[in-house]
């Protein structure tokens, strides 16, 4: 299987970077938050940077995969989708959460996110088919 236009496939992968530097700005945050060096703004403000750029994604990386997937893989497509529905769920969750409670969940979620990420990056690179999130594990920890 192959991805509809090989530019998408760029599209993607810049996401993923994009993503990565996000989760490392939010793990950061929660890190010098955990040790009490942090403020609740800063923590705030990574993880709804976050939210916002993964949900664009995860609509833009759907849309494009649907074609194809919804031709060749329906199962896959769900998988894609329910990865996704899990973490934007698990970042709400715990956004709603008091800042240090917030700040120890976010630094639990953080490794997880950016391996599923890269995870499928590296499936893009190698494979050129869509990626696949291995089940709801991969993306929900906190």
């Amino acid at each position: 299987m192959t991805f509809p236009r090989t530019s998408a496939r760029h599209q993607l992968l810049f996401h993923h970077e994009v993503l990565q530097a996000l989760l490392r700005r939010l793990g950061d945050a929660a890190e010098r938050s955990v040790q009490g060096k942090g403020s609740a703004q800063e923590l705030r403000d990574a993880a709804r940077s976050l939210h916002l750029v993964m949900e664009a994604h995860a609509a833009r990386e759907e849309r494009l995969l649907e074609p194809v997937l919804s031709r060749k893989s329906p199962q896959r497509l769900e998988e894609l989708r329910r990865g996704h529905r899990g973490a934007l769920e698990m970042l709400r969750a715990l956004g709603a959460r008091p800042s240090a409670e917030a700040a120890a969940g976010y630094r639990q979620a953080v490794p997880v996110l950016v391996d599923a990420i890269e995870r499928e990056g590296r499936e893009i690179l190698e494979s050129a088919q869509p990626p696949a999130h291995r089940g709801d594990a991969t993306w929900t920890t906190a």
